[in-house]
């Protein structure tokens, strides 16, 4: 992904503490479909449990979005 650029509500996200982490690429994902994606990963950065995957940030280049998560 080039010139990624971090959703604004969710720069409250906290940066991992070691540099492995799991990148979920999409692409072709309609109006409605990317701002559930956004609604999701605002919700899942602010989830803190052993059972689920921590959400990290969420990346759009304008055709790709990938949700960084641990």
């Amino acid at each position: 992904l080039s010139s990624p650029t971090c959703a604004p509500s969710l720069d409250n996200c906290h940066a991992p503490q070691s540099n492995h982490v799991a990148v979920k690429c999409l692409t072709a994902l309609s109006d409605t479909a990317t701002d559930q994606l956004r609604h999701e990963a605002l919700v899942m950065c602010e989830l803190r449990h052993p059972c689920i995957a921590q959400v990290f940030g969420l990346v759009d280049d304008g055709q790709h979005l990938a949700l960084v998560m641990r």
